[in-house]
């Protein structure tokens, strides 16, 4: 008798972790600028980086990539992705490629160009054998902005430092180019896309310079899941292609998954749980638009 109701038992455990009747493995083909920034001083140079994903969300290896810029009045760029910035104001940075069906696929991102700041100015007066110290900011904004931004785990990077003293060997003039990086965390809440319980808060980012995917203590799934697995991928339909992160061991509390030191912060765009032995999907959530 068990041996005849295992089958329809089976059918009824898929059939539960089915979120739709028909999933289509299709998504639209994108590029990425992996290592977005919110601003840069005047006289900066950046490298940017990009990926491009085809219509299963997996990595296309050494795409042909374009740069170009709409805002040549602020910053310039090369063929390999290298910006320099020019004046402030703002920048738009372009780079395309064309699809396997000679689609135009292109990622912008526009940032702040900042003017150049001052850090130190000193002044000596040899005759009256008296120093004067000074420190100027030519952009409070910027300065401003800097500070706010760090509080929201931002990177701000110095970029190089040069000195400038007059003849007379009277004024030194210090300048730093301030690069500020875009936030290096992702929050947000996995959802269900099934019958079965999966909810929880996450955070994806750097611990002490380690990339971690971490759930708090709203997280919970139900323990009759069978064979939940969590991954990381840029398709939300389909595991194929994905980073597989391991089998799901705790179903309700905080934990954390430590990944690979090789992966960056936007290599993949969804976090996805999966019922392993019938393919199906029960949650899942966005990292980044």
């Amino acid at each position: 008798m068990l041996k005849k109701c295992l089958p329809l038992l089976l059918t009824f455990v898929f059939l539960g972790c089915i979120g739709e009747d028909l999933i289509d493995d299709y998504v639209a083909p994108t590029l990425r600028i992996t290592n977005p920034i919110l601003s840069i001083s005047e006289g900066g140079a950046y490298q940017f980086m990009a990926k491009y994903f085809d219509t299963a969300g997996e990595e296309v290896l050494q795409p042909r990539l374009q740069w170009s810029t709409e805002t040549a009045n602020t910053i310039s760029v090369n063929a390999l992705g290298t910006i320099e910035a020019i004046a402030p104001g703002q920048g738009v940075v372009v780079v395309a490629t064309q699809s396997r069906l000679g689609e135009d696929i292109q990622k912008k991102l526009a940032f702040e160009v900042t003017a150049l700041l001052i850090e130190n100015q000193e002044t000596t007066n040899t005759a009256s054998n008296s120093t004067v110290s000074s420190t100027t900011e030519e952009t409070t904004n910027a300065a401003t902005n800097t500070s706010t931004l760090e509080n929201t785990s931002t990177t701000t990077v110095t970029q190089g430092t040069s000195s400038d003293t007059t003849t007379d060997g009277n004024s030194t003039t210090t300048t730093e180019t301030v690069i500020v990086v875009a936030p290096q965390f992702f929050e947000g809440q996995v959802n269900s896309t099934s019958s079965y319980i999966l909810q929880g808060n996450y955070r994806y980012g750097y611990v002490d310079g380690v990339l971690k995917l971490q759930l708090d203590d709203t997280y919970k799934a139900d323990t009759t899941l069978p064979g939940l697995y969590v991954y990381l991928g840029n398709n939300p339909n389909t595991v194929s292609g994905a980073y597989e992160i391991g089998k799901v061991t705790v179903f309700e509390g905080e934990h954390c998954y430590t990944l690979p030191s090789s992966f960056g912060l936007m290599d993949y765009k969804y976090i996805l749980y999966w019922c392993k032995p019938f393919n199906v999907k029960v949650g899942d959530a966005q990292l980044f638009d």
